[in-house]
């Protein structure tokens, strides 16, 4: 999902172009990709979780412990 990071240019000769080059200076878009991202994260950390609860069905097997009467000796 990666894609190549390309540099953003503004024209600071465009009034308008400036006043955006202006807002972006103050933007944190870390924080704006973040919020973008949470709610797919979060879904695809739901659906993860789920398929475990699927794979868990299943009757335990009791594991038989080793007791040093059992252990060979040397």
């Amino acid at each position: 999902m990666a894609t190549e990071r390309k540099p953003v240019c503004f024209n600071v000769n465009d009034p308008l172009e400036k006043e955006m080059w202006e807002i972006s200076k103050t933007l944190n878009f870390s924080a704006w990709a973040k919020g973008h991202l949470k709610p797919i994260a979060l879904a695809r950390i739901a659906e993860r979780h789920a398929n475990k609860e699927l794979k868990r069905v299943g009757v335990p097997v009791p594991v038989r412990r080793v007791v040093a009467a059992d252990a060979p000796s040397t």
